[in-house]
C-alpha cells in the first residue's frame, strides 16, 4: 500500500526512499519462547503492547518496550517491531486477532533490539519500514549464528507530516538528543502521541549521553501537541499527557540546575551528588540504579558545553 504526504505539512521536510532491508533474522532452539502478546485499546483505532506484559521475554536482554499499532481504512500501521522476530509474530497474531486487514507499515522510535529485533516478521508480512535515516547502516546483531542489517523503506530527515491509509501521522524528528535517530509519531485524529524513549511514565529516564537542552526543547514541543494519550517508551500509557511530559521535563531540568551549579562552583561531582536533595525523585522505580549515572553523565555534559 503506497505512503503519501498529507496535503498539509507543518514542519519541512526531506524525505528519501531507500533501498529495501536486507534482513535475517532466526530464532535459534535454545531461545526461550515468547510471551503471548496482547494489546488494549487506547483510541478509537489504536491499541498499545504494554512492556510489562512481556517481561522476562529473552533473559539477559534489556526490559522490552512498548509498541502499538493503529487500524486505518484498509490496513494497520505499527508503532516499534519488538525485540524478536518470535515477539513480533505474536503481535501479528494479537494484530490478526482484531483486525483482518494486513500490515501495512512499521514506524521505528528508534533503532535498538528492543525496538526494531522484530522487523525480519513485519517485513516478512509485507511492512514498510518508516524509520529517521540511518547514515551508516544500523547493525542490530553480530553473532556468529546470525546478523541483520536494517535499512528504512522510506528514511525521515527531519519532521514531517505522513498519510497512511486516509490516516494523517506527524513524524516527529526532534533530535539529536538521545540519539540521533530518536523519533515520536502523532496521530492527531485519534489523539495518541507514541513518545518513544523522550518520555518514561513511573520511573526516571536513563539519561546516558544524551543533550539534555535538546531533550527538554523536544519535550516542550510535545506539549504543544493536543495528545489526549501518551505511550512512553517504557512504562505505562498516560491519560495525563501533559502531566508526564512535564515530570521528565522537570526531572532533567533539575538536574541541569543542580549539576550547573556543581559545575560553577568547581565542586567534586561525589560532593556534589551527595549534598543535592534527591528526596523528590529517590521513591520512583529506578532512582538507585540510574540516578548516579544521570547526574554524572549530566556534569561531564555540561562541562562540555561550557568549554
Amino acid at each position: 500500500m503506497p505512503l503519501h504526504r498529507s496535503p498539509r505539512a507543518f514542519w519541512p521536510a526531506r524525505v528519501g526512499l531507500l533501498a529495501l532491508l536486507s534482513l535475517a533474522g532466526t530464532v535459534h532452539a535454545e531461545e526461550p519462547a515468547a510471551p503471548e502478546v496482547t494489546s488494549a485499546q487506547i483510541g478509537p483505532s489504536t491499541h498499545v503492547v504494554q512492556e510489562a506484559d512481556l517481561a522476562g521475554a529473552a533473559p539477559q536482554r534489556e526490559p522490552a518496550s512498548n509498541a502499538g499499532f493503529v487500524v486505518t481504512a484498509n490496513a494497520v500501521v505499527v508503532i516499534d517491531a519488538l525485540g524478536s522476530p518470535a515477539l513480533a509474530a505474536r503481535l501479528l497474531a494479537e494484530i490478526r486477532r482484531v483486525t483482518p486487514k494486513p500490515v501495512s507499515h512499521v514506524l521505528v522510535t528508534r533503532f535498538d533490539a528492543d525496538r526494531a529485533g522484530g522487523l525480519p516478521a513485519l517485513k516478512a508480512a509485507g511492512a514498510a519500514v518508516v524509520a529517521h535515516h540511518p547514515g551508516q547502516p544500523a547493525v542490530e546483531a553480530d553473532t556468529a549464528a546470525d546478523t541483520f542489517q536494517t535499512r528504512p523503506d522510506l528514511a525521515l530527515d527531519d519532521s514531517t507530516d505522513l498519510l497512511i491509509g486516509g490516516v494523517h501521522v506527524q513524524a516527529l524528528s526532534l533530535g539529536p538528543s538521545r540519539g540521533v535517530q530518536d523519533m515520536a509519531y502523532f496521530f492527531p485524529e485519534e489523539g495518541v502521541l507514541f513518545a518513544g524513549d523522550w518520555v518514561t511514565t513511573g520511573r526516571l529516564p536513563e539519561v546516558e549521553q544524551a543533550d539534555t537542552r535538546r531533550w527538554i526543547a523536544a519535550l516542550d514541543e510535545m506539549s504543544a501537541l493536543d495528545a489526549r494519550v501518551l505511550v512512553p517508551g517504557r512504562g505505562a500509557p498516560s491519560n495525563q499527557p501533559s502531566a508526564d511530559l512535564k515530570a521528565t521535563r522537570d526531572y532533567l531540568a533539575f538536574l541541569r540546575a543542580a549539576m550547573g551549579e556543581a559545575w560553577r562552583r568547581a565542586e567534586p561531582f561525589d560532593e556534589a551528588y551527595d549534598r543535592i536533595d534527591w528526596r523528590r525523585y529517590a521513591d520512583l522505580v529506578g532512582f538507585d540504579a540510574v540516578n548516579r549515572a544521570n547526574a554524572s553523565n549530566t556534569y561531564l555534559r555540561l562541562q562540555q558545553e561550557r568549554d
